[in-house]
């Protein structure tokens, strides 16, 4: 599985994800980043589940805003993930723009509740860890602790962490 976690402050988002495919038997680490930027660099992506998501998501043309991201989006997710052969509710996708956070799961996608995201293995570990640790650390480095502490209690969740911003 995978874990990723997002946090946003003044205006900017930071999302990070965990490097390691799991399966019955194997942990191994992935040279793919399962967070990555689109729209050039304006929006940023972080998805778990299927390998092939994102590829598939590649064909998706990402826009920066809200109303696109709520109106538009879960169609055009839908049908790149159709294209591919990917199920929708294969993947969860955790979405960062504005300085803001969207889930999207199978055709609906909707805004996080908060300034920080957390989808996937250890999901729910790391939304404590990321309202626990609010303030006194920068965004990546909260990421990434929270991360690594999920690994410790999470054996699906390890590898490098990669984390990226707008």
């Amino acid at each position: 599985m995978t874990l990723i976690v997002g946090a946003a402050h003044r205006g900017r988002v930071w999302l990070a994800g965990d490097g390691l495919m799991t399966g019955k038997r194997c942990r191994v680490p992935i040279a793919s980043p399962k967070v990555w930027t689109a729209a050039g660099g304006a929006v940023l992506l972080g998805v778990t589940g299927h390998m092939g998501a994102r590829a598939a998501l590649a064909n998706v043309p990402w826009q920066a805003g809200a109303r696109w991201l709520e109106r538009d989006a879960p169609g055009e997710i839908a049908s790149a993930l159709l294209r591919a052969g990917i199920e929708a509710d294969e993947i969860a996708l955790v979405v960062g723009a504005l300085g803001r956070f969207w889930y999207c799961a199978a055709a609906e996608t909707y805004e996080a509740a908060d300034t920080f995201a957390a989808a996937g293995s250890a999901e729910a570990f790391a939304l404590g860890w990321l309202a626990a640790t609010r303030s006194g650390w920068g965004c990546a480095e909260r990421l990434r602790a929270c991360i690594k502490a999920a690994a410790i209690y999470c054996p699906a969740v390890g590898g490098p962490i990669t984390v990226v911003h707008t």
